[in-house]
């Protein structure tokens, strides 16, 4: 994943899968900001959805990840956009069945 730190510098980080956990509208600002996305149709279809832009993506990985709380929000990225990590080992404790 081709990406850039807080300076501008260039980053390459190594990935087996790429989740974009973004709204409709955000994903479309993406798609028209970037040649490479706007190359493949799939990604261009995107302009067409309308609706609420919210988005629950539940993630599995490949090791446990301590955060620091069962709700971590997050905040800062741009005016307008947001998010909420939550632990649903943590929330769920014991009562936690993985699919």
């Amino acid at each position: 994943v081709k990406c850039s730190d807080d300076r501008g510098d260039s980053l390459l980080l190594e990935a087996d899968e790429v989740v974009f956990a973004v709204g409709a509208s955000a994903l479309n600002a993406m798609v028209r900001n970037s040649a490479e996305l706007a190359q493949f149709e799939e990604f261009r279809r995107f302009a067409n959805l309308r609706g609420t832009s919210v988005l629950a993506t539940r993630l599995f990985l490949d090791r446990n990840v301590t955060t620091p709380y069962t709700a971590n929000a997050c905040w800062g990225f741009d005016n307008g956009v947001g998010m909420t990590f939550f632990n649903i080992k943590g929330l769920h404790g014991d009562n936690f069945v993985e699919d």
